[in-house]
Parts: C-alpha cells; sequence; structure tokens
C-alpha cells in the first residue's frame, strides 16, 4: 500500500507540470503490483545527499506531448546505462542516450492516434519490456 500511495503522489505531483501525462484511473492504479521494499534495495540509513547528475544526458527540447518518453528513456534509461558502464563525458553522454520519440511514436502509431496527445507511463514500460529500446539517432548524425 505504501509503494501505491508514493506512486499516486509523484504521479500528481508531476502532472501539475506535465506536457502529456495521462494519469490512471483508481481501479487500474490499484491493480497495479504490491513490491515488496526489500526487493527494492531500500536501506535504513540513506545519505543526506546523493546525485546522478554526473551520468545524466544533456538537456534535450522536448517537442509534442513526449514526456514520457523523455522521462522514462532518454534521461531515466540513458541515466543507468551511464552509471552501469561509468560514462560521465559529456559526449558520450549524449552518443548513449536512448531516443525519447521511440517509445512514443510505438504508443502512437497503436493507438491509432497524433503525437499532439499523451501516454501513460504503464504503457510505456510494457512496451519497453516487450520491445526493447533504440539509441538516439540524433547523436550519430553529428558522429558522436
Amino acid at each position: 500500500m505504501k509503494n501505491k500511495i508514493l506512486l499516486f503522489f509523484l504521479i500528481i505531483s508531476f502532472s501539475s507540470y506535465s506536457q502529456g501525462l495521462k494519469l490512471i484511473n483508481e481501479i487500474d492504479l490499484n491493480e497495479l503490483p504490491t513490491i515488496n521494499d526489500d526487493a527494492l534495495g531500500f536501506v535504513s540509513d540513506l545519505p543526506s545527499s546523493y546525485s546522478f547528475e554526473k551520468y545524466v544526458p544533456p538537456v534535450m527540447t522536448q517537442k509534442g506531448a513526449s514526456c514520457v518518453g523523455f522521462a522514462s528513456l532518454y534521461y531515466g534509461l540513458s541515466t543507468m546505462y551511464n552509471i552501469k558502464f561509468n560514462i560521465t563525458e559529456s559526449t558520450k553522454k549524449f552518443s548513449h542516450s536512448f531516443d525519447p520519440y521511440f517509445i512514443y511514436s510505438i504508443i502512437k502509431s497503436i493507438e491509432g492516434k497524433d503525437c499532439e496527445e499523451g501516454s501513460y507511463f504503464n504503457e510505456a514500460l510494457d512496451l519497453l519490456k516487450k520491445t526493447g529500446a533504440k539509441k538516439n539517432v540524433i547523436s550519430s548524425l553529428f558522429g558522436l
């Protein structure tokens, strides 16, 4: 229950500034699996602060209602990749980044809707599990 409440508050706090995130209804929220805190690696002695900033790819301008793609692929997955391979140089972080429009375009093609309508995080994450992700094409255009 605690995890569902945390997820709910995260979604609400981000939605006030969102550019396309769709909120799931309460029935779907209640169907999300509950994860035991032990499985997430939580500890009782957290540091007072910690930053992943050195691993985050450079800021890009988001076009359309693609915030779910940017949050999950470009910033989330790219940062995880950079942490895993200890990539901290700016051009390398960008060249190894993941395409934020990849998952967004798949969702929109499945729904048959235009790219000005938002998406649900759970749709994007389910598709990522099934299809995977692709690197950002923009970085290869610049020879990075």
